[in-house]
């Protein structure tokens, strides 16, 4: 029987040793013949070094990690997350009071982007403006990291940035319904989304290439007949922050993998460099 590990960085609403992922395994053992074991890990550094490693063979992968494993060919898509409305967009947000009111009004202002590698917070927000013809190595003056994304809106707030890169996630109709300042308990009206860059690709339900591709099509269907479950369809939720999946990736994807493939990328990789991506309790 095959045996493969499900990798997971435990959350506040999931924690190791979960019962309703080890429901899940026992689930996902019924559909495939296969033995599931859980190993959790505490950062996605250190899930994707066990991916890379063959140490995990399945896991939920936030945009940036696995476009980095993608990019190295050591993880394949299962299922990414779906359903309208769900993913976020990368964004540049001034005050309320700002004069800035056009993006080619940032030029020489102070941006803080959040981290170098996340999606929202600096590579989809710098990829939207090169589309918009802007250069943002050279349109803004200083440039910093902030380190999250509540920190990037609290320096345009105290005044120490003009511009901040973050991300917002829009209603059906296509209006900004909520962002960072959101959890940061700052009423909304006290800042302003300026442009809307791209949106972020959502997250991935992926498998190590080294898995067969007979089991991993098997893994597919038996994790889409569970989130369709009307009680299993809860414990997918638990474990994966969603129910509603779509075989493969996204156009999105593929983008954020040619821009990965593109850049000198740093080999750090922590929670703040995530824009869409905290664990699946937080998403």
């Amino acid at each position: 029987m095959d045996r493969l590990v499900l990798g997971l960085v435990p959350s506040d609403r999931l924690r190791a040793r979960d019962p309703r992922t080890r429901r899940l395994m026992r689930a996902l053992e019924d559909k495939v013949g296969a033995y599931v074991v859980e190993r959790n890990v505490a950062t996605y550094e250190e899930l994707e070094r066990d991916m890379t490693l063959a140490r995990i063979d399945i896991a939920w992968l936030p945009p940036v990690v696995y476009g980095r494993l993608e990019r190295d060919q050591v993880a394949t898509a299962l299922l990414t997350r779906a359903g309208a409305g769900r993913h976020p967009w990368s964004a540049l947000v001034v005050a309320a009071g700002s004069s800035i009111q056009t993006l080619p009004q940032v030029a020489q202002k102070r941006i803080a982007w959040v981290d170098p590698l996340s999606a929202s917070g600096y590579l989809v927000a710098r990829m939207g403006l090169r589309a918009r013809g802007l250069e943002p190595r050279t349109i803004f003056g200083p440039q910093f990291f902030a380190g999250s994304h509540n920190e990037a809106i609290t320096a345009v707030l105290e005044g120490r940035a003009d511009v901040a890169a973050t991300f917002v996630h829009l209603g059906e109709s296509g209006y900004v319904t909520r962002g960072p300042w959101d959890e940061m308990g700052v009423p909304a009206d006290r800042v302003r989304v300026l442009a809307l860059l791209g949106e972020i690709p959502p997250d991935v339900i992926a498998a190590r290439t080294s898995v067969p591709e007979p089991l991993r099509e098997s893994l597919t269907a038996a994790l889409l007949e569970m989130a369709n479950d009307a009680e299993l369809g809860a414990v997918v939720a638990a474990v994966f922050g969603a129910r509603e999946f779509e075989r493969g990736t996204t156009e999105a994807h593929t983008a954020l993998r040619l821009l990965l493939e593109r850049s000198a990328m740093s080999a750090r990789v922590d929670a703040d460099a995530y824009g869409s991506t905290a664990p699946p309790s937080k998403a």
